[in-house]
């Protein structure tokens, strides 16, 4: 294991490890004009440059679809400010990529509520659509693909059910062209996957040899929310072990796989624990950890807990404004952005709130939801983060963490009275906004590119409106390896769709209602010429 020493000397120049199944070759990209109008590359397919430089060039495709996709742009359209913001928002399209078909997404139609599956081709210039059994017209939750091709999906039943109606939750494999090659029913009730409701909550699958792992969030039959781990067994479907709670509340998770073929996510919670939250597991063992953690908003009067009144908290509010030792804070001041393995570290990128100096457990600016400007964070920590003695609750232990930046102790009164220590430690901050009425971080993409280095791309927000897209190339340490790059107002990100990398370039779905397109975001990376990188500070 590199220690943190030679971590934070390491320049990335190394091959990155593969993101997909072996075998599958970088898909090969048309020339398209630099500066020019979309140019027509087949029947409904169209492209366009949307900025080229001596170090990259992104693309943007357009694909006519057969139905309507949800609209990317318009329908989730809560900035830093909205309350709505700090629940997530359902995963509407998932990416994914296959030796003979190329690119594709499995996706559900908003007016009919079918499921597509539509491949892109291997050069982007094709789009072909296929149906996927959903006969109950429920949500899609989450889907992937398997190195056989199988893929899978998961769906639940949404809405309000009619008294004595049992919510349903199936499990589906297909084969790449929507052959059904099997399904089963879950078990949704208290024993089971616990899910009384299903609505704003969101899921992520993957797959790795013959096992399936899924972590979704649902409101459970005693009326509390959050999420679970689940393995599946990909040839039966059958449940191979249930790895319980993630967090709770739990907003919103990210599920990949590790260079050792185990199960990478991280979800975000405001609870139970409070902070991000890294899960690494397979079909026996989990092993999670605390990365991040955040202030806490206080409650304005006191609370009877067994049988006395909770003090007054001391240190901020004032005579005429008093703050309680306890909270009901379901504000979690953050946006989980991605996490991905490189050579030396697991890193997670995010969006937080923090002040001038960095501090991001301040509880004196826990107030309203929104009272900091949020700026891009970076943790990197140990590949072998579970062999490092877990702390209690929401402290991080300083083994665990590599990165070299802000760190900091503090704490917070959880909603039983009890003082919950908390800490943070390593943060690098890789922006600087400071008025957030007109500067936050939202939808924020993390993936890998061809060289080792980091790709990170979010959409710059005020409070409550999207001003442009932005995309800056970082290390594992946090260190920027050039300018941000504003890629402007046409382009835009899902609140939580995530990218697929073939190894050589990265790739964004999202959808537009206008005109019923899939939209491809397509960013290549050229290859870096050793002698002139340089890296300009933080």
């Amino acid at each position: 294991m590199t220690d943190r020493s030679s971590f934070l000397a390491t320049i990335i120049l190394s091959t990155a490890l593969p993101i997909v199944s072996a075998g599958t070759e970088p898909l090969r990209l048309p020339e398209v004009p630099a500066s020019a109008p979309p140019v027509t590359l087949a029947p409904g397919v169209r492209a366009m440059t949307v900025k080229e430089t001596e170090s990259f060039r992104v693309l943007d495709f357009s694909f006519q679809a057969l139905g309507r996709p949800y609209d990317s742009a318009t329908r989730f359209q809560h900035g830093p400010g909205s309350h709505a913001n700090r629940y997530g928002e359902v995963r509407r399209f998932f990416p994914l990529l296959h030796p003979e078909h190329g690119l594709g997404a499995v996706w559900q139609d908003q007016a009919s509520r079918g499921i597509r599956l539509t491949w892109f081709g291997k050069d982007l210039q094709q789009s072909r659509q296929v149906w996927l059994a959903n006969v109950e017209r429920d949500t899609l939750v989450a889907a992937a693909i398997d190195r056989e091709g199988r893929v899978f999906y998961f769906t639940v039943t949404a809405g309000e059910l009619k008294p004595g109606e049992v919510r349903r939750a199936t499990l589906f494999k297909a084969t790449t062209e929507g052959k059904a090659l099997g399904m089963r029913g879950l078990d949704t009730s208290k024993k089971g996957l616990n899910i009384r409701g299903f609505g704003r909550n969101s899921g992520s699958m993957a797959a790795s040899g013959n096992r399936l792992a899924l972590i979704f969030s649902r409101t459970m039959f005693n009326g509390h929310q959050g999420a679970i781990a689940w393995v599946f067994d990909t040839g039966t479907l059958e449940t191979i072990k249930r790895q319980g709670q993630t967090s709770s509340h739990s907003f919103d998770n990210i599920l990949g796989v590790d260079s050792c073929g185990r199960f990478l996510g991280m979800d975000l919670g405001d609870n139970y624990p409070r902070g991000l939250h890294l899960h690494r597991f397979d079909g026996e063992k989990r092993h999670s950890r605390v990365v991040y953690t955040f202030k806490t908003a206080h409650a304005k009067k006191p609370k009877v807990i067994h049988g006395a009144a909770t003090p007054r908290l001391r240190g901020i509010g004032s005579c005429c404004n008093p703050y309680y030792s306890w909270s009901n804070d379901n504000a979690t001041y953050t946006e989980l952005g991605g996490v991905v393995e490189t050579e030396n570290a697991i890193v997670t990128v995010f969006a937080g709130e923090a002040t001038e100096a960095g501090y991001a457990l301040d509880n004196a600016r826990a107030r309203g939801g929104h009272l900091d400007s949020r700026n891009l964070g970076l943790v990197a920590i140990r590949k072998d983060f579970e062999t490092v003695p877990r702390e209690k609750g929401t402290l991080i232990s300083r083994e665990m963490v590599l990165s070299r930046g802000v760190s900091e102790s503090g704490g917070f009164y959880d909603f039983g009275g009890r003082y919950r220590p908390q800490n943070n430690v390593g943060v690098v901050w890789l922006t600087a906004y400071r008025d957030k009425h007109f500067e936050n971080a939202s939808r924020v993409k993390l993936a890998k590119l061809p060289d080792g280095s980091l790709l990170v791309l979010w959409e710059l927000w005020t409070v409550n409106e999207f001003v442009s897209t932005q995309m800056m190339r970082i290390d594992e340490a946090g260190r920027r390896l050039g300018p941000i790059h504003d890629l402007g107002p046409a382009i835009r990100l899902g609140r939580r769709d995530d990218p697929i990398s073939d190894g050589k370039r990265i790739y964004l779905v999202s959808g537009r209602e206008a005109g019923s397109q899939l939209r491809v975001l397509a960013i290549e990376w050229k290859e870096p010429d050793p002698a002139r990188l340089t890296m300009a500070g933080n």
